[in-house]
């Protein structure tokens, strides 16, 4: 499915779900006092005899809407509550025959779901005297044969709180964490935006979304701060569903895998999955809940498949970022397996366990990575803007040696055609002479010398690839009506061990940045000074140039009034007298700007 028809249809489906389910937040029905804990639990089924039970306890091979009263006889404190967990199964309490509370009867929650949401429910109970029976009657979820009824605690709703938070802080601070976690990203997605890393940044910004969003609705502590059980049951198997979509994206569209075939066949995969499992939820067919267990599978194989091409890129072909990245891939897919594996056998009695400290892992070590990889790609950033500008030299070069060719063979055909009339010249001028008629042969020689072309000025310096680059910008600036003036000649034919290219790289990013400069002043205020000068085997370089005053610095660099971030022309310019064991230093003043920078010849 191609991603211009999979986003609408998602938003589409995800406010048919997710509007009618926020309306429903959970209700506790007012209790005059509170009241206080319980005892053990006598067990009615229908067609079977009363047994006793120990919760957390799992009824098994149920048939949809079986009845099942769990009974207890207990003592009333003052202040005591009842904290009590249904799994996609309506519950009614009883106190004495006495209803005082219903969870998860039709209404409660959208048409569109085959059980009720999970919920948590910390209730008041009615004070008595006297010892009473608490009941709770069940029936079991349509879509499993299963009735899960987790412990049930009495006390003071401090101490009901306590347990509680201690159980999940860790779990709710870790999805919060990864919500925030998601924002930074998400930010620097879009401040790295002209730098190439946008789509790095957002696909693991909407990663550590769908598992925060995830986390956040499992959270037991969610629903008691938020007691809205619709919206979280559906959030939290759509962060489920939808977290391994960006790491598909990511590594399509940033890891430069030879085959990203397999990776794209797997995100059509899930994103048709997403869609279908959306639909049959509204259609009221199959639930969320149902669809978990496909996914389950899909997801973990998905992270596993994506984990080995990682391996295989990095030892095939070579490639380098993919080799990084396979091992918090791998960390995650491990992870993810263990998490399924604990699902189903249970090591621990909190799920999400696992991959809650895979993600954590992967995360962290991502975090080393995207460092790493975002340094190296602000280098290459850097040195494919250089190489741009050494091309541009280089075709400037070019150019300007055209240029000289042109005149010189302007030149050449001038002087083949003054040879061929020399002859004829000396004769007039020998009877000239001759005849002694001085007036005519001044006069014929003054015509003579006003055809002569006058040499146009070629040479600023010796050096002939900083002489072209020179004269180019030098005709750039006359053409924009600035004075300009540059005295070369101290840059000799070889300078020591500096470079031709690096001498063109300071000459040119000056004169361009000068030029750039004088652009935003009047045209007869435009003027720039360029001149050279050799002491103590240092060539020193420093030029004058006008500007309005206006400049962007930050922390002693100067930032391009061009386009966002540091100047490339001047840290170029550092760069190359850095090399050479220099010093370059700029003076902005009110009206001028001053460079002086000098390079060691040896």
């Amino acid at each position: 499915m191609k991603d211009r028809y999979f986003l609408p249809i998602f938003v589409v489906l995800l406010v048919l779900l997710l509007y009618p389910a926020s309306f429903y937040q959970q209700e506790v029905s007012p209790s005059p006092e509170p009241l206080l804990p319980l005892a053990d639990w006598q067990v009615h089924q229908e067609g079977k005899p009363l047994q006793s039970v120990r919760l957390p306890y799992i009824f098994s091979n149920l048939n949809a809407h079986t009845r099942i009263t769990l009974t207890t006889t207990t003592t009333i404190r003052p202040k005591d509550y009842i904290m009590i967990k249904s799994v996609y199964a309506p519950f009614r309490l009883y106190v004495d025959d006495e209803l005082i509370y219903e969870s998860g009867q039709p209404g409660s929650y959208p048409d569109f779901f085959l059980d009720p949401p999970t919920q948590i429910c910390l209730l008041p109970l009615p004070e008595q005297d006297k010892p009473v029976t608490l009941q709770l009657e069940y029936d079991s979820p349509n879509q499993r044969s299963e009735l899960t009824v987790p412990l049930i605690s009495m006390g003071a709703r401090p101490e009901l709180m306590a347990p509680l938070f201690q159980q999940n802080v860790l779990s709710y601070l870790f999805s919060l964490s990864l919500l925030i976690l998601s924002l930074l990203l998400i930010m620097a997605s879009v401040l790295l935006h002209e730098q190439g890393l946008s789509q790095a940044f957002l696909q693991l910004g909407l990663f550590s979304i769908s598992v925060s969003i995830w986390s956040f609705s499992e959270c037991n502590l969610t629903s008691i701060v938020f007691p809205y059980p619709s919206l979280w049951y559906l959030l939290s198997f759509l962060g489920l569903f939808t977290c391994t979509m960006p790491l598909m994206r990511f590594g399509i569209q940033v890891l430069s895998l030879q085959h990203p075939g397999l990776l794209k066949l797997q995100v059509r995969i899930i994103q048709g999955s997403i869609l279908t499992a959306m639909v049959l939820q509204y259609a009221s067919v199959i639930g969320f809940a149902q669809s978990m267990y496909f996914f389950h599978l899909l997801l973990p194989l998905s992270l596993l498949i994506f984990s080995l091409q990682l391996g295989w890129a990095s030892w095939h072909y070579g490639n380098s970022i993919a080799k990084e990245f396979a091992l918090p891939m791998g960390i995650l897919a491990f992870f993810s397996i263990m998490e399924l594996i604990n699902y189903r056998l249970r090591f621990t009695n909190t799920l999400s366990l696992f991959f809650q400290l895979g993600v954590f892992l992967f995360i962290l070590s991502l975090g080393v990575l995207c460092v790493r990889f975002v340094q190296r790609t602000l280098k290459m950033k850097e040195e494919k803007k250089q190489l741009e500008f050494d091309l541009l030299l280089a075709a400037r070069q070019t150019d300007v040696q055209r240029t000289q060719y042109e005149i010189l063979t302007e030149h050449e055909k001038v002087l083949r055609q003054q040879r061929h009339d020399l002859r004829h010249q000396l004769i007039v001028l020998k009877c000239y002479s001759e005849q002694g008629n001085q007036e005519k042969l001044q006069q014929y020689i003054n015509e003579l010398t006003a055809k002569i072309p006058i040499e146009k000025e070629l040479f600023l310096c010796q050096n002939f690839v900083v002489n072209s680059v020179a004269l180019y910008y030098r005709s750039l600036a006359r053409k924009q009506q600035i004075d300009i003036t540059l005295l070369l000649t101290a840059i000799a034919k070889k300078n020591g061990t500096i470079q031709d290219s690096d001498l063109c790289i300071i000459i040119g990013n000056l004169l361009e940045n000068a030029i750039e400069a004088s652009m935003h002043l009047p045209a007869d205020q435009r003027k720039i000074t360029m001149t050279t000068h050799l002491r103590d085997n240092k060539l020193l370089i420093y030029m004058r140039n006008r500007y309005d005053g206006t400049y962007k610095q930050k922390d002693g660099k100067f930032y391009s009034r061009k386009r966002n971030g540091k100047g490339t022309g001047l840290s170029s310019v550092e760069s190359v007298v850095q090399n050479y064991h220099g010093l370059a230093e700029f003076e902005p003043g009110s009206d001028q700007f001053i460079t002086s920078l000098y390079l060691i010849l040896e």
